[in-house]
C-alpha cells in the first residue's frame, strides 16, 4: 500500500530510497485517529509531510467536522 502513495517516489535521500516502515506506521497511527474520531462525518487532510529515515512528521493538518 505505501508503494502507491504519490509520496513514495519522491521519497529519497543522499543514500537511496527511505524505509517504509516509518510511512506505514504514521498511516497506520492516522487511520486509528480517523477511526476513533467521535464524529460521524469529517474531514482529516494532513499536508505536507516530511519523511525522513528517522521519523514521519505531519506539518501541518486541517480537520473540518459536519455538525448535524
Amino acid at each position: 500500500m505505501i508503494e502507491s502513495l504519490r509520496i513514495r517516489p519522491h521519497a529519497r535521500d543522499t543514500q537511496g530510497p527511505l524505509p517504509v516502515d516509518a510511512a506505514a506506521d504514521f498511516v497506520a497511527r492516522t487511520s486509528e485517529l480517523a477511526a476513533g474520531a467521535p464524529w460521524s462525518s469529517f474531514v482529516l487532510e494532513v499536508n505536507p509531510i516530511v519523511w525522513s529515515r528517522a521519523q514521519v512528521v505531519a506539518v501541518d493538518g486541517l480537520l473540518i467536522v459536519e455538525q448535524a
